[in-house]
């Protein structure tokens, strides 16, 4: 193979982001991860194939490829059928006993629960410093 056609297949970071489309950012993911082979040039030059960029390349489904698309088809029907009787007194039923629940609650502390997002602030505040630390 001459070194002219080696040169055109060899892309640096750069050329592959700007090739595909996106920031040296995923690159450097995908070769972290193995996804893509490099070739080192030098001691540290690096290159990438421009054919294993284009394993990368994953078609998405053609609107012309009638079999795929039929099976890819998900159900946009979200009617719920409404409830029989015996489901409405259960629900009604669970809602009375809830409310029971939470007025027990209040009477036995005298007044509503507080909120708890403050106390969920706190743990993570302590969390974050005590991971800094």
């Amino acid at each position: 193979m001459p070194a002219s056609d080696l040169a055109d297949e060899l892309l640096t970071i750069a050329e592959a982001a700007k090739l595909l489309k996106v920031s040296p950012a995923p690159l450097h993911r995908w070769l972290k991860d193995r996804r893509l082979r490099t070739y080192h040039v030098g001691p540290r030059a690096v290159r990438l194939h421009r054919a294993d960029l284009a394993k990368l390349l994953v078609p998405t489904a053609a609107a012309e490829d009638t079999e795929h698309s039929q099976a890819l088809t998900v159900s946009t029907d979200l009617r719920v059928p409404p409830l029989t009787a015996a489901e409405a007194e259960a629900a009604l039923l669970a809602l009375t006993e809830a409310q029971a629940l939470t007025a027990a609650i209040q009477h036995q502390h005298g007044e509503p629960l507080s909120a708890s997002w403050p106390l969920i602030r706190q743990a993570r505040e302590e969390h974050f410093t005590m991971a800094v630390l």
